[in-house]
């Protein structure tokens, strides 16, 4: 399921270097020296691109790499020798993701371009699930987006200290805000649409706290987040992105600059927002489960052959798992059904809470969930399952007489097709009907091993079980 990425430098040791760095993390690379190269490269299944733009103008050298590429849905990295704020403005405008100074830090780098890829998997299954209501007769999703309007500003730094003063960002109005207030007011969520934190390097340690508790918060855990750092100091900026920022930027950078990147993060909240919340009410009547909230069997199954055709052009892997709670029978028995439904209800929202926001998770049975996870590998999809193990058992469900009652699941997980140890990854079949109930057989297959095994596990088909 390795991404693949497409290096394009003059500089053939620069080349050599960052084929070592990414192969080291797990990214398929190919390499050439200049976009004219790019006709002996096959282009189809191409994730990332990470290109210098140090030897002209960042603008004119993207335009013309888009034009060999031919598709924008490609996200682009610059890597640029000055990527002073002029620079940086021109690489954005032109539609780079961002621009990394050539000097920067690999695990600058690395960081960057986990985000990258994973904000271009949010866009991508948006589209899927857009094509998956499609299928039920619905309306085209609505046409997007209005001018966004305010940001909140937090200052992090120390007492003693002054940050520079924020530029005037064009679109937007800035909100200042204590980080107390940030955290505590549930109407932030309303007066905007992404938070700027600012930091100094007094007070770099102050993201390892506030970040984690931004996700945390009800009314703050989707919004955007870009952090503003001392130039120079790339160790914040790694910092800021390992503990989930959407964004980074230097201090001191125009608010030209500040705008493009503001803009456009909150277009990605937009994107993200549409995974969950755009279903009208017809909508879910027809694909949604009432007690649960997630989807349904019924959109499940065309789901899951929707993405079972896309898999082989443009997906590494694709894994389904499924979820069975375990004894569930007792539980209606002692307790009734109505706190066997409070149990399914609990169960549902941490199973859903385990994943990524672009993974489908739907109630396939009266207490069997399905979870459909594409581009991921064994061991990803293994450590995201026994956490989904732990979130369950380790937590007591509350009945409504205060009772408190130990749940767990067992999980079958199948990958579509037979797995291969080369770096291809994953072979698919043609994505119909048959391979459709093909992964969900084997995966079926796999759970009634985990049943067997003792339960409160997960088995990946070919059968190897692995205790939470």
């Amino acid at each position: 399921m390795n991404k693949r990425i497409l290096v394009v430098d003059s500089v053939p040791t620069e080349r050599i270097k960052l084929r070592v760095l990414l192969r080291a993390a797990q990214y398929d690379v190919d390499s050439v020296e200049t976009i004219d190269a790019l006709k002996d490269i096959t282009l189809s299944k191409l994730d990332g691109i990470v290109l210098d733009t140090s030897s002209g103008e960042p603008d004119q050298t993207i335009r013309r790499l888009r034009k060999h590429v031919g598709s924008a849905a490609v996200p682009i990295l610059c890597r640029d020798g000055d990527a002073g704020p002029v620079r940086r403005i021109a690489a954005l405008a032109a539609g780079a993701v961002d621009v990394v100074p050539m000097r920067a830090p690999e695990a600058l780098l690395l960081a960057r371009l986990r985000v990258m890829l994973r904000d271009a998997d949010t866009v991508q299954e948006l589209e899927r699930r857009r094509l998956a209501a499609k299928a039920f007769g619905f309306g085209e999703a609505s046409s997007r987006f209005a001018v966004p309007q305010s940001f909140l500003s937090v200052d992090l730094s120390a007492v003693d200290e002054n940050l520079p003063a924020i530029p005037h960002v064009p679109y937007l109005t800035e909100f200042r805000v204590s980080s107390l207030g940030l955290l505590s007011d549930d109407g932030m969520e309303q007066k905007s649409e992404a938070i700027m934190l600012r930091v100094s390097t007094q007070k770099a340690e102050e993201l390892d706290v506030v970040l984690p508790e931004i996700r945390m918060r009800k009314h703050l855990k989707h919004l955007p987040v870009v952090v503003e750092y001392p130039p120079e100091h790339h160790k914040i900026a790694i910092r800021a992105l390992n503990q989930g920022a959407t964004e980074i930027v230097e201090q001191g950078a125009l608010g030209e600059e500040l705008s493009y990147r503001l803009c456009r993060m909150i277009e990605q909240h937009r994107v993200e927002e549409g995974l969950r919340h755009a279903e009208e009410e017809g909508r879910r009547l027809a694909t949604i489960d009432p007690l649960t909230g997630l989807y349904n069997r019924r959109y499940a199954d065309v789901y899951l052959a929707n993405v079972s055709e896309d898999a082989p052009s443009k997906m590494r892997s694709l894994a389904a798992l499924m979820i069975d709670i375990d004894h569930f029978k007792k539980v209606n028995d002692q307790h009734g059904h109505g706190e066997g439904d409070r149990v399914i209800q609990e169960v549902a929202a941490r199973i859903r809470d385990s994943f990524r926001a672009m993974d489908l998770v739907a109630r396939y049975g009266g207490e069997e969930f399905l979870v459909i996870v594409p581009d991921i590998g064994e061991q990803e999809l293994l450590g995201a399952a026994n956490r989904m193990l732990s979130a369950i058992a380790d937590e007591p469900i509350t009945l409504t007489n205060k009772t408190e009652l130990n749940v767990t699941v067992s999980v079958g997980a199948a990958f579509a097709a037979s797995h291969s140890s080369s770096r291809s990854g994953y072979q698919y079949g043609t994505g119909s009907p048959a391979d459709t109930r093909q992964i969900l057989e084997r995966a079926d297959h796999a759970l009634y091993k985990s049943k067997a095994a003792g339960r409160n596990c997960v088995t990946v088909n070919p059968p190897v079980a692995f205790a939470a």
